[in-house]
């Protein structure tokens, strides 16, 4: 079982909790390759039933039915709750956001407005980490404040950025949960990026991926992307330099084969194992697989 929840996370929801009666509402980022992986059931005492922005990040990289349908789920606006796809790495987007901040608060615009009263909104940005809030709330404020990085855990602290005269939002670090509930979602969040790769076997993630992308419809892109033919390779029991009968998964035999295709050789011809995990991973967190979501 993945699990990856160090002091600073636990520190996180204490401040959180303490902070969120500040909030008028929620930005809740999930990251649309695995958006039912990044709903942290810690978040519930949080958000105590205010309005909430489900923001489906990476959205452009992601399957786009397969979000579709996350959002129609989540989508409930009689209860206040929006669910939006973004790319938050695309200018303007913040519009987008801001737009629908509106349509939750216009009872209180409308409120305050019959009472000469300026309010002035805050929201709370909440999410796993790696999942784009510090890049959406550079988005809102048109420039890059806020520090980013394609790696869990860049954001430690949270701070408040003043979007305009009636806006405020706070950026928050990446938060999972003290236990992660079974060992798909561990490894969704880690395929994406939301657990720190330094604590993670990087080669025993990158077989979890092959074998989940080619037991799922995204085979044949995996198979053009790494010019492999995925009915070439079967389980073998081969005889090691010891002597002994081991039996050599077919997983690890496509690895290899991708390791070839791409390169990744170490001195004496060996294959270089942590390379070659970290090009399979790089590809797919950055899209260049193709547009893939794990349910």
């Amino acid at each position: 079982m993945i699990n990856w929840f160090p002091g600073h996370m636990s520190k996180t929801l204490k401040e959180l909790k303490a902070k969120s009666k500040l909030a008028n509402l929620f930005i809740y980022v999930l990251d649309a390759r695995c958006p039912k992986s990044c709903i942290n059931p810690e978040f519930i005492s949080i958000i105590k039933g205010k309005p909430i922005i489900y923001v489906l990040n990476k959205s452009d990289i992601a399957d786009k039915e397969y979000v579709t349908s996350v959002i129609k789920e989540l989508n409930n606006p009689k209860e206040n709750v929006i669910a939006m796809p973004l790319d938050a790495t695309k200018s303007n987007t913040s519009n987008l956001i801001v737009s629908n901040i509106l349509k939750l608060m216009k009872t209180n615009i409308v409120k305050n407005d019959s009472n000469n009263v300026k309010f002035v909104f805050r929201a709370m940005v909440i999410g796993v980490p790696n999942c784009g809030k510090s890049t959406i709330i550079n988005n809102l404020l048109g420039k890059n404040v806020l520090k980013v990085g394609n790696k869990a855990g860049v954001t430690r602290q949270t701070s408040w950025a003043k979007i305009n005269s009636t806006l405020e939002v706070m950026d928050t670090p990446g938060t999972l949960y003290p236990k992660i509930s079974t060992d798909e979602i561990g490894y969704n969040l880690a395929f994406v990026g939301s657990i720190n790769d330094d604590i993670l076997d990087l080669v025993d993630l990158s077989y979890k991926l092959i074998a989940r992308l080619i037991s799922s419809k995204y085979c044949t892109i995996f198979e053009k992307k790494y010019d492999i033919k995925l009915s070439d390779y079967h389980d073998e029991e081969i005889v090691n330099e010891y002597g002994e009968v081991v039996k050599v998964s077919f997983i690890k035999k496509i690895f290899i084969q991708i390791a070839k295709n791409r390169g990744a050789i170490i001195k004496g011809g060996e294959i270089d194992f942590e390379r070659t995990a970290k090009i399979i991973l790089t590809d797919f967190r950055s899209g260049k697989l193709g547009k893939i979501s794990f349910y």
